[in-house]
């Protein structure tokens, strides 16, 4: 753990179609911006699946960015998500005023389509005065 910042890492098991939050910011969860490292995806299944990313922005006016819908993932193969899609350096946002907050979201295609997934991120904590 840094002073400036902080490495963490979020591991989840055997996700599927229900949309999970792999990050989120905000005063009751990081109230800090947070930039995401890398998303590695490993396929548990021997078919292909297919993934889906996804950035909620709370704010005055609620946004849903996808990142990628339908992203295929080969039978038993891990990729990172950020290097695929080129999004080296994503980052999530806090601030208070005017108030905004997002969340980074994950899910397959179907409940069959399961996945093992895992966040690396930093958090950028605030400077000393």
């Amino acid at each position: 753990m840094g002073v400036f910042i902080d490495e963490k890492s979020n591991p989840f098991a055997g996700l599927s179609k229900t949309p999970t939050i792999l990050v989120e910011t905000g005063l009751n969860t990081i109230p800090h911006i947070v930039v995401i490292e890398n998303i590695i995806v490993f396929n548990l299944k021997a078919d292909s699946i297919r993934i889906n990313l996804q950035k909620i922005r709370i704010s005055s006016s609620n946004i849903t960015m996808n990142y990628t819908k339908y992203l295929e993932v080969k039978g038993y193969q891990t990729v990172d998500l950020l290097q695929i899609l080129n999004l080296n350096g994503l980052k999530l946002y806090y601030q208070t005023n005017p108030d905004i907050s997002d969340k980074l979201i994950c899910f397959s295609d179907t409940s069959t389509q399961t996945f093992d997934c895992e966040v690396n991120y930093n958090i950028l904590k605030e400077t000393p005065l």
